[in-house]
């Protein structure tokens, strides 16, 4: 390896201590915020409650593998907030010691800790991971992982790391597809760079991507099974922010999505490297170095994958998140090609970006309060506890929930975690007491008509509606109907 020496005073074993136990804290800061916070969920975490009630290969347009998880962590402590927390939290510890141990190899222990606390500065990693983000979440940090395996494979070949880097493919694609970015990169780079290459593309080799096809074979079975469905949804995506028009057009819109993703996702990262670079003779860039050819054709290999399907005229819409299992090293590529001339550009570092952490989490802390300030409604305060104190007062014995959409079937399952909750378009295959809800709880959004099913005894219905508690003129209103259902008939 070219590991750049140790250059840090004191012991670096009490380092490695400190920094493990502050970012141990740090995150369990973030699950404390989240548990005083309370209230209501946002899209992508309400889709996880409620997917979470069954086990599938597959769960609409994603891969199940953050499902299953966050379901066994349910299954712990709870379908609750905590719950929530707990699962994502653990998954960006992972990602943040993953690139720790990753960058010692590389930098040195005062670099790794710089490195890995600079990940709070990528917007995607540092604030919308806190706030509503999944499978992003766990895809990069398998990414983290993959990329720390992948080192110590290098300096200790052996048969069971290439079935281990294998295991983290597999898990990698059954978290979001765009992993597949990360492993082209990482194949690419592997194959170019000569002093990889010699280690890794030996005759053992095929282990490798024979476990990672071996763990993703089910999922890809349910995929091909039901194609339309599972591609439905990322397509639409792909094409967001302008309709396709001619080829020319949409190629042009792609590249300027492209390169505004790419600009977006390192924002606001180059402050503190800015900061931390001023002076003189900052340090000198390593052009030749192994692991700098490395980190850019890993980069190379899986940007370039993304212009050439943006090329296809298929590909207009890129969300900077989408490239998050592929970037999230930049800080350590960084450092790793602009190595400091000494450790007090380390320590600027360091002291910025502990700066940036309180900011960060006091932004958290209040961020309703910020949002409510700013004229937005967060989601998270409309009131879903006083809706659920007044469906229990009207419907104690309520057996099934059937609801306009899966942001409000799990809001409703959050508060009623007992209780079996169901789309409108399965409302006619219960029994018992069903309430119906259309709506997604804003006033001024379109509501469904509720189904009238052939075994529906409708025993009342009308509008249940719960003032905003941060915006006391906006209600959170939904149509419902109570019905009787009789079993289907065949």
């Amino acid at each position: 390896m070219t590991a750049i020496a140790e250059r840090i005073t004191g012991s670096k074993e009490q380092t490695r201590q400190t920094f493990v136990v502050v970012l141990g804290v740090y995150f369990l800061l973030q699950i404390l915020i989240r548990l005083l916070q309370g209230g209501a969920v946002e899209m992508d975490e309400a889709e996880q409650i409620f997917y979470a009630q069954h086990f599938q290969l597959g769960y609409e347009n994603q891969p199940p593998l953050y499902t299953w998880l966050q379901a066994l962590v349910f299954h712990a402590v709870g379908v609750s907030h905590l719950g929530l927390a707990i699962a994502k939290n653990i998954f960006m510890f992972v990602l943040y010691y993953s690139l720790y141990r990753t960058a010692r190899m590389l930098l040195g222990t005062l670099g790794a800790a710089v490195v890995s606390s600079s990940l709070i500065m990528i917007v995607t990693l540092g604030w919308e991971a806190q706030i509503d983000r999944t499978h992003s979440i766990l895809a990069t940090a398998v990414g983290g992982a993959s990329l720390w395996t992948y080192y110590t494979l290098l300096e200790h070949p052996s048969k069971r790391r290439r079935a281990l880097l294998g295991v983290l493919f597999g898990l990698g694609m059954l978290s979001k597809y765009n992993f597949l970015l990360f492993v082209i990169g990482l194949a690419g780079a592997s194959l170019l760079v000569r002093e990889h290459r010699r280690i890794v593309w030996t005759r053992d080799v095929w282990i490798t991507p024979a476990v990672g096809l071996l763990l993703v074979l089910p999922h890809a079975w349910w995929f091909f099974q039901q194609i339309h469905v599972a591609t439905a949804e990322t397509l639409r995506k792909m094409h967001e922010g302008g309709a396709p028009t001619t080829y020319g057009k949409n190629v042009l819109l792609g590249l300027r999505h492209f390169f505004m993703s790419l600009l977006s996702f390192g924002t606001p990262l180059w402050v503190p490297l800015a900061f931390a670079w001023r002076g003189r003779r900052p340090g000198t860039p390593r052009w030749e170095a192994t692991d700098v050819r490395f980190f850019f054709w890993l980069y190379a290999a899986g940007l370039g994958t993304v212009a050439a399907l943006v090329l296809t005229g298929e590909l207009i819409h890129i969300q900077s998140r989408w490239l998050q299992p592929l970037l999230f090293s930049v800080p350590l590529g960084f450092f790793v090609f602009f190595p400091p001339a000494s450790d007090r550009v380390y320590r600027r570092m360091l002291v910025t970006l502990g700066l940036f952490a309180v900011v960060l989490v006091s932004a958290l802390a209040f961020r309703p309060q910020l949002q409510a300030g700013l004229g937005r409604h967060p989601r998270i305060q409309q009131p879903y506890d006083q809706l659920a104190r007044e469906i229990a007062h009207r419907f104690p014995d309520v057996d099934v929930f059937a609801v306009q959409d899966r942001f409000v079937g799990g809001n409703i399952r959050l508060q009623f975690p007992g209780k079996p909750v169901v789309l409108l378009a399965d409302a006619c295959a219960q029994q018992g007491r069903i309430l119906l809800l259309s709506g997604d709880g804003f006033d001024d959004r379109p509501r469904v008509p509720l189904p009238a099913c052939p075994n529906f005894t409708v025993a009342g219905s009308g509008q249940l509606a719960e003032q905003s508690v941060l915006h006391p003129r906006e209600t959170t209103v939904f149509d419902y109907a109570w019905v009787l259902a009789a079993p289907p008939s065949r």
